[in-house]
């Protein structure tokens, strides 16, 4: 069960499987950060292609209430952050397709992971 996890891990690019070693974990460049984020961008703009015809009144109202949250939030860098993975997640999931919200999800947690490695970082935040 150990080995499973730890291959899911490496599958998803949080750590290395190295030989007569072990599970190291995996270090995200600059040009990793800009090729998860560039997938993100894709991901999410058709998850919105998807979703948009299906808009209810109600879900707008729902999407305002989340931007407000993060507006409001702007000088906070723990709540804007926490704010801002609550409002893409909810617009990933209004498309309905599972596939691409797990997906979404995978992308996330690398994201996340960028996210606690900056969030202590006077310049980053």
């Amino acid at each position: 069960m150990i080995r499973e996890g730890l291959r899911l891990l490496e599958q998803e690019g949080f750590v290395k499987i190295i030989p007569n070693i072990g599970a190291v974990v995996s270090e995200l460049s600059q040009k990793d950060t800009v090729q998860i984020y560039d997938l993100m961008g894709v991901l999410e703009g058709l998850s919105m292609r998807i979703a948009t015809p299906l808009l209810s009144k109600k879900t707008l109202d729902q999407i305002e209430v989340l931007v407000i949250k993060v507006e409001e939030s702007r000088n906070d860098p723990f709540f804007i952050s926490q704010y801002n993975f609550e409002f893409h997640r909810f617009l990933t999931g209004l498309c309905g397709n599972e596939r691409l919200v797990q997906f979404m999800e995978n992308i996330r947690l690398l994201t996340y992971r960028m996210w606690l490695q900056t969030f202590y970082s006077e310049e980053q935040v």
